[in-house]
């Protein structure tokens, strides 16, 4: 279906090309997703290859989610090398560079799940990250969690307050309203209700304007 949100000339800065899986549920008796996973990434091909081979998306069961792997450009042979390794991914690239944000818009076009959970190619999650995201969606709320650097333990990223200064801050669960979309899912009625992420943004804050 055609989506609803505001994405100004989003038709003439992007062509869908490369690999698209055979899932729709129809012929080949497969059934809609509950969630897709959607991962933007731009020349990061053995991030990439580290995220899609975790144990957690390896072994997915595509009745609980689909992957979307936008490629966003890149110079170094992600789309080609990617998807003989991955055919049962769904792959999609932009025609130019165009950020995080409207990569991760366009994979919410093609998305088919009722919830939409975004992961950085950088990412690899943990056994047990999709079924936790899930069983907290209410259909209601945008959900964030931790982005931890697994050599040190360090948390990254993870739930944040915004100010009035224009500045978010580190703060308890209970108190944050911002997020990274390097570990974020929310309903996909909600995504299109406020338009998905501003194109203006292209590669800053995007996450937290959303």
């Amino acid at each position: 279906p055609p989506f609803t949100g505001n994405f100004p000339n989003f038709r003439a800065i992007i062509a869908v090309v490369a690999h698209q899986t055979n899932q729709e549920h129809g012929p080949m008796g497969e059934v809609t997703p509950s969630a897709s996973i959607i991962i933007a990434a731009y020349n990061r091909f053995d991030d990439l290859r580290e995220c899609l081979d975790s144990p957690e998306l390896k072994n997915l069961d595509p009745a609980l989610a689909e992957i979307i792997v936008v490629d966003d450009a890149s110079t170094d042979g992600t789309p080609d090398a990617l998807g003989p390794l991955y055919p049962n991914i769904t792959l999609l690239s932009t025609r130019h560079n165009v950020g995080p944000g409207q990569a991760r818009n366009l994979a919410a076009q093609h998305s088919r799940g009722n919830t939409l959970v975004f992961l950085d190619s950088d990412a690899v999650p943990e056994p047990g990250w999709l079924k936790a995201l899930l069983a907290n969606d209410d259909g209601k709320t945008l959900l964030v969690g931790r982005v931890v650097d697994y050599t040190t333990g360090e948390v990254q990223y993870g739930p944040r307050r915004a100010t009035f200064l224009g500045k978010s801050l580190r703060c308890p669960v209970s108190w944050a309203n911002t997020g990274g979309a390097g570990n974020m899912a929310l309903p996909k009625s909600l995504f299109e209700e406020v338009g998905g992420f501003d194109p203006e943004l292209s590669n800053c804050f995007e996450d937290s304007y959303l």
